[in-house]
């Protein structure tokens, strides 16, 4: 084999062989390696930029351009052809080179240097080693999760060849890493997905939700407490459907996954004694639930409010002062409409009425109204007997089992002896 000087045009015929782009920069000295007409290796040598990391570990002072030209020569490409690879010739065209470039000190910046020291092998010191960013670190790590060979990923033709190879699933997981969400004011907070996993096999939406329970974004149960600071800070109650619109849409709240995450936290509040639970009607709060007693589910209609507990204290002591004055309070209830199906016996204030029987047909958007009728009758009698009846409409076994079942558990009643079915 022999080294001997060249020119360009030999570099171009191997440049496509090389990991970086083909343009080699300003040339001063190119040398090839040959055997017979086969051209085996390329090394081209230029003139040194303005700046380089660890120059100045080496050369003293600050060098003009003029010094940096007359003292210094990089390395700036080297390339063996595959056929002649593995056998040791890069280093070999160093050593042979150093000589005969003209200059007393030569550099090299080497991306490849770590996998392969052909450099020092052929008598270079290695001076100082650039840790790549966290950001490069990242992005390498999801490239070696899809099969990316981080040896070669300065070559524009591996990947290429490596994207096309790829599902549009798979570029999809891998290019969207980060989700902004929005933040309070008109910022955006940036949540970083990670390095996906080998052989996961979630889709984006999927990755996307996982990543923003874990970060707190989205819950699943929202906190009882929570809504107290949050909704009755110096207020004597809060809308439940306003609350709930204001989770979804207030940018920097967190944010429930579902209405039932709400409801939960709802139901928990009043369980916990944190809050009360009741409607507005006019201007008047008439607590349904008050503090620690269990709640069924929640309806989130207009009418339906949280209650801060000392309202709902001063609310239950108006109403015991009433009954121990004799006075009967049927402020807050809606008179039956006609054609409602709701039929009274008349109120006494003259004698007492020891057992009252109520038959309703409930009409649709005024079950609450009846509650407050039903919580108005406890407050006057030990025991009352409800029956239900519902027609002209269907349940599916999941309804029956998670809303009514349960709700008949929470509060302390037997379903299987409850409930009718008739099918």
């Amino acid at each position: 084999m022999v080294i001997e000087g060249t020119c360009l045009s030999d570099w171009r015929r191997l440049s496509g062989f090389h990991y970086r782009s083909h343009h080699a920069g300003a040339s001063r000295k190119v040398f090839r390696l040959r055997r017979g007409d086969e051209l085996c290796g390329v090394i081209v040598y230029t003139y040194p930029p303005p700046g380089c990391g660890g120059r100045h570990l080496v050369l003293p002072g600050r060098l003009s351009m003029k010094g940096l030209n007359l003292g210094l020569s990089t390395i700036s490409r080297i390339v063996i052809h595959p056929k002649y690879r593995i056998i040791g010739l890069g280093a070999t065209l160093i050593r042979e080179t150093l000589p005969r470039v003209g200059t007393p000190c030569v550099e090299m910046i080497a991306v490849m240097a770590k996998y392969n020291p052909f450099a020092e092998k052929a008598g270079m010191k290695k001076v100082l080693e650039q840790k790549p960013s966290e950001e490069a670190l990242r992005i390498a790590g999801v490239l070696s999760v899809f099969g990316f060979d981080l040896k070669l990923l300065g070559s524009q033709k591996h990947i290429s060849n490596k994207l096309q190879s790829l599902s549009p699933e798979q570029v999809e997981v891998m290019l969207y890493r980060l989700v902004y969400v929005p933040a309070k004011g008109d910022a955006f907070k940036a949540v970083n997905l990670g390095i996906p996993t080998y052989g996961d096999k979630k889709s984006l939406d999927e990755s996307v939700y996982e990543q923003l329970r874990i970060d707190g974004e989205i819950s699943e149960k929202i906190s009882s407490v929570v809504l107290a600071s949050k909704y009755l800070t110096n207020k004597k109650y809060a809308k439940t459907k306003q609350i709930y619109d204001s989770l979804l849409r207030t940018p920097g709240e967190e944010r429930p996954n579902s209405i039932e995450a709400v409801a939960y936290g709802i139901r928990e509040g009043v369980r916990q004694a944190v809050f009360g639970l009741g409607i507005i009607i006019g201007e008047e709060i008439d607590c349904r639930y008050y503090p620690g007693e269990m709640t069924p589910n929640i309806t989130f209609e207009e009418n339906e409010v949280i209650v801060d507990p000392k309202e709902c204290i001063a609310i239950k002591t108006k109403l015991e002062t009433c009954k121990q004055t004799g006075k009967m309070e049927t402020e807050g209830f809606d008179q039956p409409t006609k054609g409602s199906g709701l039929s009274l016996s008349t109120f006494s204030t003259a004698s007492e009425i020891p057992e009252i029987q109520i038959s309703i047909n409930v009409p649709r958007g005024q079950v609450s109204q009846i509650m407050g009728l039903m919580n108005f009758l406890q407050q006057k009698y030990q025991s009352i007997n409800l029956q239900i009846k519902a027609t002209d409409g269907a349940i599916s076994d999941g309804d029956l089992t998670d809303h009514i079942k349960e709700t008949l558990k929470q509060l302390g009643i037997d379903p299987e002896k409850s409930i009718v079915i008739k099918k």
